[in-house]
């Protein structure tokens, strides 16, 4: 009989995995991918660095997508996505912000590939009888801090969007009286 106690385990929600990748710009996904490293460094005792790991997720982030399938599938939670498209969309959407400026946006919002590992291993997670799990079910103080640093990053980021508008309003209002000096001129 085993009487090792069980590892606590927290998991958060996909609500939450979103709200915090939205306001963090994006980059709580970097925090969920070396979370879920470390937590397959514990349970399969391997050997690896979860922050290198983390920091090279180019190289690395296909086999945690398949490691996650794995899990799954061992313990019969019906998984469905493919790894490298998966990582393909990812890498697309977190670099189209180097292409052009105006899309970060889109940069920020990659977070929904992963959606679906997210998804399965939360789910694998709490059917599997070796840890505690327990959903958060508010959010830690660092989750707040990072969020109301969030909100005033995203409110600086309306307060010049807007401006921007007004700028170049104002400069197409003087582009147009210019034309028109010009017309008088002739």
């Amino acid at each position: 009989m085993n009487n090792k106690p069980k590892e606590k385990i927290k998991i958060i929600s996909e609500r939450k995995f979103i709200i915090l990748c939205i306001l963090t710009f994006g980059l709580y996904k970097i925090w969920w991918i070396y979370k879920s490293w470390r937590f397959f460094s514990y349970k399969d005792k391997l050997n690896v660095n979860s922050a290198t790991r983390t920091l090279f997720s180019f190289i690395f982030l296909i086999p945690l997508f398949q490691r996650i399938k794995k899990y799954s599938s061992q313990l019969q939670v019906n998984i469905r996505y493919s790894s490298v498209v998966l990582f393909i969309l990812l890498f697309i959407a977190d670099f189209l912000v180097s292409i052009s400026g105006s899309l970060w946006v889109i940069s920020i919002f990659s977070f929904v590939f992963l959606l679906k590992p997210v998804n399965s291993l939360n789910r694998t997670i709490l059917k599997d009888s070796n840890f505690e799990v327990s959903e958060a079910k508010k959010f830690n103080y660092r989750q707040i801090a990072i969020m109301g640093f969030g909100i005033i990053c995203w409110i600086f980021l309306f307060i010049g969007w807007v401006q921007s508008f007004q700028n170049d309003s104002e400069y197409a209002t003087y582009t147009i009286s210019k034309e028109k000096f010009d017309e008088i001129m002739k």
